[in-house]
Order: C-alpha cells, then sequence, then structure tokens
C-alpha cells in the first residue's frame, strides 16, 4: 500500500497526471484488499487543480498532526528519507522479522526502527517489545540498523521517561545509532551508522 501511494505522490509532485491505465489496473487489481473505484469521465474546470485537491483530501498525509504516535513520526521518517533520494520501503518482513523502514544503501540494507514516546497512553510494553524484536531482528539477520525515537515531552508521565530511558539503554548497548526525527535533515546513511 504504501508503493502504490508513494508512486502517486511522485506523479502529483513531478507535475504528471496519474496513469490512466495504471489506475484501471489497481481498480480490478486490488477489489479484495482495497476498494478503488474504475476511473470515471467527469466535467470540471481545471483537471490538474481538480486532481491536486482530491489528492490532498482523500491520499496525502496530514500536513499538521496533533499528536505524534508511531505511525505519524514513520511518515516524517520515511517521507524525509525519500525526499533525499533514498529507496525505503516501509513495514517490510526481512525473513521473519517485520521492521518500520528498510533503506536500501550500495553498501547494504540499513533497517529502522521508530518509537514515539511522545503519547499520553501508560502501557508502554508495546513500544519496548517493538523494540525488543527489533534488536532481536538485527542480531539474528545480521543487519545493520538505526533507531528514530520521539522522546516524551517534559510533562510526560513518569512511565513514559521511564520506558524511554530503558529502550535508549538497550540500544546503547547494542552500539545502535538513535536520532531524533528532526535530525534527520542532516543524516548521513554512510556504512559509519552499524
Amino acid at each position: 500500500m504504501d508503493a502504490i501511494l508513494h508512486g502517486l505522490e511522485s506523479q502529483f509532485e513531478e507535475g504528471q497526471r496519474p496513469d490512466l491505465s495504471r489506475l484501471r489496473e489497481l481498480s480490478e487489481n486490488l477489489s479484495q484488499s482495497l476498494y478503488m473505484t474504475a476511473p470515471r469521465p467527469t466535467a470540471v474546470p481545471d483537471p490538474d487543480l481538480t486532481l491536486q485537491a482530491l489528492y490532498k483530501a482523500l491520499v496525502a498525509p496530514p500536513a499538521t498532526p496533533r499528536t505524534l504516535t508511531k505511525g505519524v513520526v514513520t511518515d516524517q521518517v520515511v517521507r524525509s528519507l525519500r525526499q533525499r533520494g533514498w529507496r525505503v520501503r516501509r513495514g517490510e518482513y526481512l525473513d521473519d522479522f517485520v521492521f518500520d523502514a528498510v533503506i536500501d544503501r550500495p553498501e547494504g540494507v540499513l533497517v529502522c526502527d521508530v518509537l514515539s514516546f511522545a503519547t499520553i497512553k501508560k502501557d508502554w510494553i508495546p513500544a519496548e517489545r517493538d523494540a525488543g524484536h527489533f534488536l532481536s531482528g538485527i542480531g539474528c539477520l545480521h543487519l545493520s540498523g538505526m533507531a528514530v525515537i520521539q522522546p516524551p515531552p517534559e510533562e510526560s508521565n513518569d512511565y513514559a521517561k521511564a520506558s524511554f530511558e530503558r529502550v535508549r539503554h538497550w540500544f546503547d548497548k547494542a552500539a545502535i545509532p538513535v536520532h531524533a526525527p528532526e535530525d534527520l535533515t542532516s543524516l548521513q546513511l554512510s556504512l559509519s551508522l552499524g
């Protein structure tokens, strides 16, 4: 799904109209997992403006997310890396392990774990399990990895802060680089990342 949406987004960013035959193919092939109607003719004053408006209303991620959930932070990470020219696959399994982002580099794959401690919740065990799954996966598969973690804000509860520190400690012990989402613009994804 991410690849389909990314492909459509790329066409709009490049100022191209979506390929009508590709839209028809998507409509026919995705009938069991995603409902996409067949393209239909319609009268609009400006087709390009209408397509842009429909894309923004129905497909594009919101411009200003309210809460920095894991999904929102993952969107930021993937978008930032793609804007810098990297080929990024989102939510992909490598063998038996799922990774939030898989980045293809000339020197080999780099996997990324994305976590956010900036939400209001009391149970941080799922975030800790995600981190443990990631660490197990890179160890078993001998992969290079990094983590992008949104830290808890100052007003967060003690549980969020303790869980964040615990996960940071695990990544430090495993020598996995940890970055804040805002650091991605200057990040070099080379062999030096692990």
